[in-house]
């Protein structure tokens, strides 16, 4: 895979940890659960599922893949971003 390739692909990876980030609140918030331990079961599917492509995420920004901060999910936010601009 070549660096623009990457760069693509690290796009889609973003897109899809915030829709993730999106899916896990809603589920927390607004869907409503015959129990909590069924709520907590979701919540943890999805979890596992969004992790694991942060950690493809993270591989592709520690290797050098460029990426604007801008698509960074508010996940990554506070990780990637100097503390003047997390204000």
């Amino acid at each position: 895979m070549n660096k623009s390739d990457s760069k693509y692909r690290l796009r889609d990876l973003l897109g899809e940890i915030d829709l993730y980030d999106r899916k896990i609140v809603h589920s927390q918030n607004r869907e409503s659960f015959a129990s909590e331990a069924d709520c907590s079961q979701v919540v943890a599917k999805l979890a596992a599922k969004r992790d694991a492509l942060a950690k493809k995420a993270i591989a592709l920004i520690e290797s050098g893949v460029e990426f604007d901060l801008s698509a960074l999910p508010i996940s990554f936010k506070q990780a990637f971003l100097p503390i003047e601009e997390n204000i």
